[in-house]
Order: C-alpha cells, then sequence, then structure tokens
C-alpha cells in the first residue's frame, strides 16, 4: 500500500515559532529553578514565588500561548488572573496588605472590558462568555465574604466590585437568555 502525503509543508513561520518555543523553553525553566535555589539559600521561598508566577505568566500569554479557545474575553480574563496570582505572590513574600483591594480593581475592570467585548460584538462572543460567568461568580464569592468582614475605608473595593460582578452577571443572562443553557451544555456536555 503506497500512502501519499496530502498535507501541505508547514510554513516557515509555523516552524521558526516552534523553535523559538523549544530553544526558550530551558532559559525559563532555568530563570525559574536559580530563583528558587536562591530563595533557599538565603532562607525565604517566598520571593521565587513572585519570580515563577511571572515567567509562567509570560510563557503562557506571549512565547506560547493558548491555540484553542482563543477570544478576545478569554484572553482579557486569563491576563487578569494571572495578574492576580502575581498579586497574591507579591502579597505572600511582602506582607502587602493592599493585594486584594487591587485585586478586586483588576477583577472588576476585567469584567467591565469583558462585558463591553461581549455586548460589542454578541453575535461571535456569545458562544465566549462562560469565562465571564466563571470570573463574575468567583469575583461574587470573594467580595461579599470581604465587604462584610472588613471595616474601614477599603471597604467600598469589595461592595463596588460585588455590585459589577452582580451587574455583568445579571445582565449576560438577560441577554443570553435561554441560549445560555444551551452554552453551558454544550461546554459541559450534558446531552
Amino acid at each position: 500500500m503506497n500512502i501519499r502525503n496530502i498535507y501541505p509543508p508547514a510554513p516557515k513561520k509555523k516552524i521558526r515559532r516552534a523553535e523559538i518555543i523549544r530553544a526558550a523553553r530551558w532559559p525559563f525553566f532555568l530563570a525559574a529553578v536559580c530563583c528558587i535555589l536562591l530563595d533557599l539559600k538565603s532562607g525565604h521561598l517566598s520571593w521565587s514565588l513572585i519570580v515563577a508566577a511571572a515567567l509562567y505568566t509570560v510563557w503562557t500569554m506571549i512565547v506560547s500561548p493558548d491555540l484553542v479557545e482563543v477570544n478576545a474575553i478569554s484572553i482579557m480574563i486569563k491576563t487578569s488572573a494571572w495578574v492576580c496570582v502575581i498579586l497574591f505572590a507579591i502579597q505572600k513574600a511582602a506582607s502587602w496588605r493592599g493585594a486584594w483591594d487591587v485585586v478586586s480593581i483588576i477583577c472588576s475592570s476585567s469584567m467591565i472590558v469583558s462585558f463591553v467585548l461581549f455586548v460589542s460584538d454578541y453575535s461571535d462572543q456569545r458562544h465566549n462568555t462562560l469565562p465571564m460567568i466563571v470570573l463574575c461568580i468567583v469575583t461574587l464569592s470573594f467580595s461579599v465574604p470581604s465587604f462584610i468582614g472588613r471595616e474601614g475605608a477599603g471597604k467600598w473595593f469589595y461592595g463596588v466590585s460585588g455590585i459589577i460582578a452582580a451587574a455583568v452577571f445579571i445582565a449576560s443572562l438577560i441577554i443570553l437568555g435561554r441560549s445560555f443553557f444551551r452554552e453551558l451544555g454544550k461546554r459541559f456536555h450534558t446531552k
């Protein structure tokens, strides 16, 4: 049996990109290992968390981004999620108490931008709303208890974040209507 290759050869740009990713993998890995070893030697492992989170963020967002489910809403939410992870690492390393306030601002702004992207291109983006809905639920789940349990001037961050999350969630459900449950069924293959 004679098998004939009918696929076109890979473009040079794609081959070059694969070579760059393969070559960049080791410097990224070496930088993370060196930071961990230096932090182990100094006795403070927390700073390597910041470096590892930042390296992984750069890797997943720039060097080797996702090729599946690439859309504006997912990219926006993934970027804000990694920024929040870096902020948590900074909070852990530097005992910075303002990280939660900044995280609530980042979540609020990413929900607003995602909702604007969703509404401005409804026909294409209606299939991509699940990350935005998940962000709304996660934001509500941390902002409501933080608003109730927090005292002082920083309390309003969480109140505004919770209001924005609830508004985006409800508006998304109203705009999507019954198609939300169809999209949810497609995502989780309930049929």
